[in-house]
Formats: C-alpha cells, sequence, structure tokens
C-alpha cells in the first residue's frame, strides 16, 4: 500500500522572499508597464539577489504566471464552492476580482501588459465556463454546439466585458455587471439591444 505524503509546506523566508518578487512585480507593472521591466528592476524593489530570484523562477514571465495561478486556482475555488446553477453567477465573482486587483489589470490590459497574461486569463475562464456549462446539461442530452466551443465563446465575451469595463474606469457595479454578463449570454444579442423582456434573475 502506498502512503501519499502531504505536499511539503515551504520555508518561511523562501516564501517572504517569493511574496516579496510577486509584490514588487505587480507595483512596477501598474508603474511602467510589464514590457518595461528587467529582473534587475524586480531583484532591486525586492531587495532580493538576481542569483536567488534565478533558484525561483525562470524569468518574469515565471514569475507573474506563478502569482497569477495562486490568485485565479483562489477564484476557481470560490467559483466552484458557490455556483451550482447558472443564475449563481449574478454573484459576479470575475468582477469582483477584477475590481479588487483594478490597478494590476488596469495595468495588464493596457497598451503596456502582456498578452501572454490575456493568454492565461482566456484558459482560466474558458475552463470554469466549460465546468459550469457541463452542469447544466443533463445526463444524455445532446447540446446543439460543443460545450468547449461554447465555453470559449462565454470566455472570449466575458474578457471583452472586462476589458471594457477596466478601460472605462468601472461605471457600472461589479454585481450588475455579472448581472449584465449572465443575460446576454443567456438570451444573446436580440436581448441586449431591446428585443424581448427583461429576463429577471432573482
Amino acid at each position: 500500500m502506498t502512503t501519499t505524503l502531504p505536499p511539503r509546506k515551504l520555508d518561511r523566508r523562501i516564501e517572504r522572499t517569493i511574496t516579496a518578487l510577486r509584490d514588487a512585480l505587480m507595483q512596477l507593472i501598474v508603474e511602467k508597464g510589464y514590457d518595461a521591466i528587467s529582473i534587475q528592476d524586480i531583484t532591486d524593489r525586492a531587495n532580493v539577489a538576481r542569483a536567488t530570484f534565478y533558484l525561483h523562477f525562470r524569468d518574469k514571465d515565471d514569475l507573474m504566471f506563478s502569482g497569477m495561478k495562486l490568485i485565479y486556482d483562489q477564484l476557481a475555488r470560490e467559483f466552484e464552492d458557490g455556483v451550482t446553477e447558472w443564475d449563481e453567477l449574478e454573484n459576479a465573482q470575475d468582477f469582483l476580482h477584477v475590481e479588487q486587483y483594478a490597478d494590476f489589470y488596469a495595468a495588464m490590459l493596457s497598451p503596456r501588459g502582456s498578452m501572454g497574461f490575456l493568454v492565461q486569463v482566456r484558459a482560466y475562464l474558458q475552463d470554469l465556463f466549460e465546468k459550469s456549462l457541463a452542469k447544466m446539461v443533463p445526463n444524455g442530452k445532446r447540446t446543439r454546439m460543443p460545450i468547449p466551443l461554447l465555453a470559449a465563446y462565454c470566455s472570449g465575451a466575458q474578457i471583452g466585458m472586462i476589458w471594457w469595463w477596466v478601460e472605462n474606469r468601472m461605471p457600472i457595479p461589479a454585481a450588475e455587471m455579472g448581472r449584465l454578463a449572465m443575460q446576454i449570454s443567456l438570451h444573446g444579442m436580440g436581448w441586449a439591444l431591446g428585443e424581448g423582456e427583461a429576463h429577471s434573475a432573482s
């Protein structure tokens, strides 16, 4: 019989170093844009030696994606714990998440940001949508479109709405953005353009 050991916790000093590097990168992205940042900028801001940086990360992309994975893994857990039906998307976890990290998203979704970041965000959102949509389909029922294709459509639309929202300094509350995103996903472009009755999510 094989016993699976729990993952080892990071040494606190290593954890503090990694946190300092991630915090430094976030600050620098807001200040000067992702492309303009060097490894030296990050290590100077974090007060960490370059050699120490390379013990933990290959490059700044690796540092960014590791920090982003922590954020999005938490978001995924909240989403999966809270969403059992489509109507519950009104909770708008993703918009509330963007609101929490507003400065970071404003920088990353601007011309100073990173295309790799957008690719990663799309992948995470697509995975969340795919899981949620799969729960909505009764066993044995055939869908008109493959669920992964529907999830790709939803994730692209969500990124577009988030991008507009951040670019325009979040003029609509996060919960309302979540409701609007849900409505257009449920009812389509015709509903958004004023055709038919508005659907109540309550």
